[in-house]
């Protein structure tokens, strides 16, 4: 049938709708040049959304695109249940922990009952006893964090913690940002569940450039652990040890302005936490997916910046993800999966 437009540029991609199907192309067949703008000066934030996500770092930064945003879907209902999984899950047990802290327990005790009165009244969980049962599982996951956080913090150090600013500069780079939950004893840091690539990065650099800068802070993160819920606490690194951490995140930063790094947050931790030698399978685990199983490569802009080509199909395609993956997690926890203390 005869197709009508009068956009000459689509002409072209009209005429190849019956055409033979063949692989597109990489975005990039060769390392663009390094932005001149954007090696002096470096917020921490814009280094954690790099190592977040260095294909989406990639394609916005230096291909100028814009992936479209998730849509945010809101119930306009009265919900029958509690969420049980994703992020909305994982905001509210985090809202629920900062409740179950802001309390002083003779004037105001916190129990499932005022709970499941509070996230009634917000309409995040249904009435009746459908709404009770729910409160009362969800104030039995949180609890144990509450517990673990003040018994590690104790009595005499109940102050508001600090929000530091710091900054540092390496090999010409100025290295800054604003890091809050600064304690005497430590920079501590919550996550409920077990410990996750996203975390341990989002965590890692704030104590990295503390540490850096000078402030021996140790960083204590409170989360689920073999030997269950406890502070898990990875002393503070000497300013030089952490400034040469910083120094490989800035290489690595440097080479995903110019192509898309061989890197993502949970196919690397689950290499850094594998043994030597499954590590290549733990790879593929985690960045294919399978029936009952998601799969990291197929996030929108791993599948775009990746495009025409597969990080892990080939040997050294492995070997530098699987480098790149030991560099970063090696770099932000100083450590190889285990706890310190």
């Amino acid at each position: 049938p005869r197709r009508f437009s009068y956009r000459a540029a689509w002409r072209p991609a009209a005429d190849r709708v019956g055409a033979a199907r063949r692989a597109l192309p990489p975005w990039v067949d060769a390392a663009l040049p390094l932005p001149a703008d954007k090696t002096h000066d470096l917020p921490l934030e814009t280094l954690r959304r790099f190592l977040l996500d260095p294909a989406q770092a990639f394609l916005v930064q230096r291909l100028g695109l814009r992936l479209p945003d998730a849509i945010e879907q809101t119930d306009d209902t009265e919900p029958l249940v509690a969420s049980t999984w994703g992020r909305e899950r994982a905001q509210l047990r985090r809202e629920v922990f900062d409740w179950m802290l802001d309390a002083v327990p003779a004037q105001d005790p916190r129990t499932p009952a005022a709970l499941h009165a509070r996230l009634r009244a917000r309409g995040q969980l249904p009435t009746g006893p459908l709404g009770e049962r729910a409160a009362e599982q969800l104030f039995a996951e949180v609890e144990p964090y509450t517990k673990a956080f003040t018994g590690w913090l104790g009595q005499a150090e109940a102050e508001v913690p600090d929000t530091v600013r710091r900054e540092v500069s390496v090999d010409g780079v100025r290295v800054h940002g604003p890091v809050a939950g600064a304690h005497p004893q430590g920079l501590v840091r919550v996550h409920i569940g077990a410990l996750n690539g996203p975390a341990a990065l989002r965590h890692g650099l704030d104590a990295l450039l503390l540490n850096a800068s000078g402030l021996p802070l140790p960083l204590v993160q409170i989360h689920d652990g073999d030997d269950g819920i406890r502070a898990h606490v990875i002393p503070a690194r000497p300013v030089g040890d952490a400034q040469a951490a910083l120094r490989t995140l800035l290489a690595l930063h440097r080479e995903g302005l110019r192509g898309p790094l061989p890197f993502a947050p949970h196919t690397g931790w689950a290499i850094h936490a594998a043994d030597p030698a499954q590590r290549a399978d733990a790879a593929r685990e985690a960045w294919y997916p399978g029936d009952y199983r998601w799969g990291e490569s197929t996030g929108e802009a791993i599948q775009l910046a990746f495009r025409g080509r597969d990080p892990l199909a080939d040997a050294d395609g492995m070997a530098a993800f699987i480098d790149n993956s030991l560099r970063i997690y090696g770099a932000v926890r100083g450590l190889r999966g285990e706890d310190a203390a």
